[in-house]
C-alpha cells in the first residue's frame, strides 16, 4: 500500500542526484514505513539516498522483547517481561507473575489498528487469560507495570553519528497524555544525567547511529 510513496520518493532523489546533490533519507516514528518501504526497497533507496539512520537496526528493534534483552545486556534494570503467544503458554508461568501486568503487541501497528491501544492492563491471572485468549494472534510482550506518576515516564531523543558521538542530546519527561498509555501530548525539558547515561549505554549497545527515542520509567 506504500507503493507511490516509494516510486515518489524514488522520483524525487533521482531528480536532486541529476543536479549534483546528495538527496538525504531521514525517516522517524513511522513503523510502518520501515517494512513495507524501507526493508523492501533497501537496495534502490541506497543506491540513490543518504541515510540518516540504520533503519535495518531501526526494524530489529521492534522487537520489543530484544530491546528488554540488549538493555539487560546493556546493564540497565528491566521490569519482568515474558513473550508469549497462547493460553497454554501463559500457564507455564502462573506461578511467577506480579501483577498487575502489561500486555501488548511485540512488534508492529496491527494490533493498535485492530484494538485501538496499544496495552491491555491485567490485575489478575484470570484478566490475563482472558486477555491473551482475546488479542492471542499477536505475538505478545506481557510485563511487570512499573508503577509511577507520568512525571516518572523519563525520555531521552538523541542524534548519534556513526562513531557513537552525539551530535543532539535532549531530555524531559511527560506532563499530559492523550490517553492511558497513549502519546505525549504535552511535555517538558529537564535534564537528566542519569537517562543520558543509560540511554547513550543502550544505543552502544545495539551499535545504533541515527535519531531515536529512548524512554525509561522510573521505579520510587
Amino acid at each position: 500500500k506504500y507503493e507511490n510513496l516509494f516510486h515518489f520518493a524514488i522520483k524525487l532523489g533521482g531528480a536532486a542526484k541529476k543536479m549534483g546533490k546528495k538527496p538525504v533519507l531521514f525517516i522517524i516514528a513511522a513503523e510502518r514505513l520501515l517494512p513495507d518501504v524501507v526493508n523492501k526497497y533497501y537496495s534502490e533507496l541506497s543506491d540513490i539516498f543518504i541515510f540518516t539512520a540504520d533503519y535495518k537496526k531501526q526494524l530489529q528493534l521492534e522487537d520489543k522483547y530484544a530491546q528488554i534483552e540488549n538493555a539487560i545486556d546493556a546493564g540497565i534494570d528491566t521490569p519482568f517481561s515474558i513473550k508469549i503467544k497462547s493460553t497454554e503458554e501463559t500457564a507455564k508461568y502462573k506461578n511467577s507473575l506480579i501483577f498487575p501486568l502489561l500486555v501488548k503487541a511485540n512488534k508492529g501497528k496491527d494490533f493498535y489498528d485492530e484494538f485501538g491501544t496499544q496495552v491491555f492492563r491485567a490485575k489478575n491471572y484470570e484478566e490475563l487469560v482472558e486477555i491473551v485468549r482475546r488479542v492471542g494472534k499477536y505475538e505478545l510482550l506481557v510485563q511487570e507495570e512499573v508503577p509511577g506518576a507520568i512525571e516518572d515516564l523519563k525520555t531521552l531523543g538523541s542524534y548519534f553519528g556513526r562513531n557513537h558521538q552525539p551530535h543532539g542530546i535532549f531530555t524531559g519527561h511527560k506532563i499530559r497524555i492523550s490517553r492511558d498509555y497513549g502519546t505525549c501530548s504535552l511535555g517538558i525539558s529537564s535534564k537528566n544525567d542519569e537517562v543520558i547515561e543509560k540511554g547513550t549505554a543502550f544505543l552502544k549497545s545495539v551499535n545504533y547511529f541515527g535519531a531515536s527515542q529512548v524512554e525509561f520509567m522510573r521505579d520510587a
